[in-house]
């Protein structure tokens, strides 16, 4: 039965059983709709999976279907690879230097490092923070331990503080206690500037004591008040060493003690408010003891800025103190003719001030004591070696033989020498113990007793021995009275002594010496 292919009846589906026809070849040919389909690849259905709320793929609107592209965001990125598909991977990187937190970077699933508190660190979580804190825990020994509160230091036990040996403590932020500090071996106490943070004392006893330890005070700022600062000794003597460097205290009564250690040393010490008294030292077995830049001031009259009593040291340095204090009071005391110094200890006392109605020095004696020195200071005459004598008692010089020298003796007087001492008969010997270079300078007056013309030479005699081209010659008559001066200098050891000779290269009458000065200066 034929079927009129021009009349189209109205269908809203395809039965799998209809064909459709196509021209090939020039011939109509039909094919089912099944197979239409195969060949068309259109079997099956396109379908969204998934969250219908997320992000889709495939993008309908209407009946047009469209795949979206994947576009690369932050910390994320799609290639396509070598197969033709796409690779969507993280993007992270991260620093080579220190330790990395994200490790494992190339893998599927690189992992975060943990963060695991330390001794001394509390971590802790708060929604999205993390805190990182001190938790005041002391470090081991020998090792450095910052102080922000009391706590940060040892437990103090009934009162005191002992610190731990071969240890520093930092002060980072102002702290005040009223237990005071004993100091281990070793023990540091530093800050970050003399300027910087307080530690306060508001005890009565000494802020920081010890015993056979080395200690050290560093960059500091400290205020003890009514209290003493430091109280420092050793039982075996001379083997355990104190310092301070860049130290600035507050207010105080009392600098410190020191007894026996081998070394104390201050640099830089400023007491801003007014002491009662400064530094004292006792014992023996020291080697040295130097004051740099000490700053002291007292309204007290019993005030002494250093007191060294009888204490004894191979080496001592005060130089560019200021002392400040009223009448009465002392800037530096110690014992006379060099007792606080060992044999062949050297004392040295340079620019320091004193300032007010202070007494500068008390029982030193930088002029006659020969192991102290003094240079520009104020108020304090600079030691100087020299030596002024004279004589003009009118000796009589006794002339045994004709050209042979004999020593002008009579009675000589010492004017004011240093370093230098002169007897009666007019031998002036160097004391000091450094090497000295130094002119001589004779000055004579004299005429024979009796008599013409008598020719004679005076001559300078060094450790009993004739300097031969020091002998000036001249001629004189009795009352005819001739003036002579004999220039001359010498490199003087300890010991070495000079001496003044007249000799008569005419007849053995004597002579009158009238006048005669000897500088050696």
């Amino acid at each position: 039965m034929s079927i009129k292919k021009s009349a189209f009846p109205a269908s809203q589906t395809v039965p799998d059983s209809a064909t459709f026809d196509y021209v090939y070849n020039n011939t109509n040919t039909k094919i089912t709709k099944a197979n239409l389909l195969t060949a068309l690849g259109v079997t099956g259905t396109i379908e969204q999976e998934g969250n219908p709320l997320s992000t889709q793929v495939l993008a309908t609107t209407g009946t047009v279907s469209g795949i979206r592209a994947i576009t690369d965001g932050s910390g994320v990125k799609a290639t396509v690879n070598a197969m033709n598909g796409i690779d969507i991977e993280h993007n992270f990187t991260q620093d080579s230097i220190g330790l990395p937190v994200l490790r494992n970077i190339g893998a599927i699933s690189p992992d975060f490092i943990s963060l695991l508190a330390g001794t001394g660190i509390g971590l802790s979580a708060d929604g999205n923070m993390l805190t990182i804190t001190a938790t005041g825990t002391a470090l081991p020994a020998t090792k450095a331990v910052t102080i922000n509160v009391e706590a940060d230091f040892p437990t103090a036990v009934s009162g005191v503080i002992t610190l731990e040996a071969n240890t520093v403590y930092i002060i980072s932020n102002s702290v005040t206690t009223a237990s005071r500090f004993v100091m281990s071996d070793n023990s540091v106490i530093t800050g970050y500037s003399s300027f910087g943070p307080t530690l306060t004392y508001s005890g009565s006893a000494t802020m920081f004591t010890g015993v056979d330890v080395n200690a050290q005070f560093i960059d500091l700022h400290i205020d003890c008040g009514s209290a003493k600062v430091f109280d420092f000794s050793d039982t075996v003597g001379g083997v355990k060493t104190f310092s301070v460097l860049s130290v600035r205290c507050d207010s105080c009564t009392t600098v410190g003690d020191f007894a026996s250690l081998r070394t104390v040393s201050f640099s830089f010490f400023l007491c801003l408010a007014v002491v009662t008294d400064g530094l004292a030292f006792t014992g023996t077995g020291s080697i040295l003891w130097s004051l740099n830049a000490l700053s002291l001031q007292s309204t007290n009259s019993g005030f002494v800025g250093v007191d060294f009593g009888t204490a004894t040291a191979g080496n001592i340095r005060i130089e560019r103190c200021l002392f400040n204090g009223v009448a009465g009071a002392v800037g530096i005391k110690g014992a006379a003719s060099n007792a606080n110094l060992t044999a062949a200890g050297d004392g040295n006392i340079t620019e320091n001030s004193f300032i007010g109605a202070i007494t500068t020095l008390s029982g030193i004696d930088p002029h006659d004591d020969v192991q102290w020195t003094a240079t520009e200071n104020q108020g304090i005459t600079n030691t100087r070696p020299d030596s002024l004598s004279y004589n003009t008692a009118g000796t009589v010089v006794t002339i045994a033989s004709i050209g042979v020298p004999v020593k002008v003796g009579g009675t000589w007087v010492d004017d004011n020498s240093s370093r230098f001492t002169v007897d009666l008969s007019g031998r002036v010997t160097y004391n000091g113990l450094n090497g000295l270079h130094v002119p001589i300078t004779l000055s004579i007056t004299c005429d024979p007793v009796s008599g013409g013309n008598d020719d004679f030479a005076v001559s300078l005699f060094i450790n009993g021995a004739l300097v031969a081209p020091t002998t000036t010659k001249g001629r004189a008559a009795n009352a005819d009275i001739y003036s002579l001066t004999v220039v001359w200098q010498h490199d003087f050891t300890t010991n070495d002594y000079v001496e003044v000779f007249l000799q008569n290269d005419s007849d053995t009458t004597n002579f009158n010496v009238s006048h005669a000065i000897l500088r050696i200066n």
